[in-house]
């Protein structure tokens, strides 16, 4: 099973496919949105009530870990929002390098990064947030959780309710991974449906 999301950085825009068992990623050659056809195509929608300018947007991965990297997202003329790097409660280096590898031809990566991130606090910090979205603040900031326990990611659901108003205003949405980690000997609790519902039953509470 495969969830597909689309990657941005800069200008270019990737298209890619994630083994969210394996850490495996496959990207397609390098477009622009606006070379797929000489006629403008409408590519915006709302998807739960959040308005997106454009379908297009970077996944929770290697390239969005750093104010700067969600800023070039941010910049890009091409996606539709902004979403941080999956946080946990605590900063963590991830994996030993090395960790990545891109192929020669550039048309394909694979990576086990092991979750590199800030930390969540980095993530929700007002003046973080207007750094990365003062080049076009009509995108929608979203912010991606993977907390190693689910009482973790009840922590970080709870950090971002009890921000004070002018902070909490500026995050639009709410990413839950649920993909990562992969930890040997365990499975992903994506594809453990008990505890999968048993994970949303208590964030649905939460959010209340």
């Amino acid at each position: 099973r495969r969830s597909h999301f689309l990657m941005a950085e800069k200008d270019s825009v990737h298209c890619s496919t994630q083994n969210t068992v394996s850490n495996r990623y496959l990207v397609c050659p390098a477009f622009h949105a606006s070379a797929m056809s000489s006629t403008k195509v409408d590519l915006s929608t709302e998807i739960g009530g959040l308005s997106f300018p454009s379908v297009l947007y970077n996944a929770s991965g290697p390239r969005s870990g750093t104010v700067e990297a969600l800023k070039r997202v941010a910049a890009s003329p091409d996606t539709g929002a902004v979403l941080s790097k999956s946080a946990t409660v605590v900063s963590q280096t991830g994996n030993p390098q090395p960790r990545v590898h891109h192929d020669e031809n550039e048309m394909a990566s694979y990576n086990s990064e092991g979750l590199p991130n800030q930390g969540i606090d980095y993530y929700l910090a007002e003046d973080n947030i207007d750094e990365i979205m003062k080049s076009n603040e009509k995108k929608p900031y979203i912010v991606s959780l993977s907390g190693k326990t689910l009482s973790d990611n009840i922590e970080m659901l709870q950090r971002i309710v009890k921000l004070k108003p002018t902070a909490r205003s500026k995050i639009a949405g709410i990413e839950l991974n649920l993909a990562c980690p992969n930890i040997v000997g365990k499975p992903t609790l994506a594809y453990d449906m008990d505890q999968l519902n048993d994970v949303l039953a208590r964030v649905a509470k939460e959010m209340e």
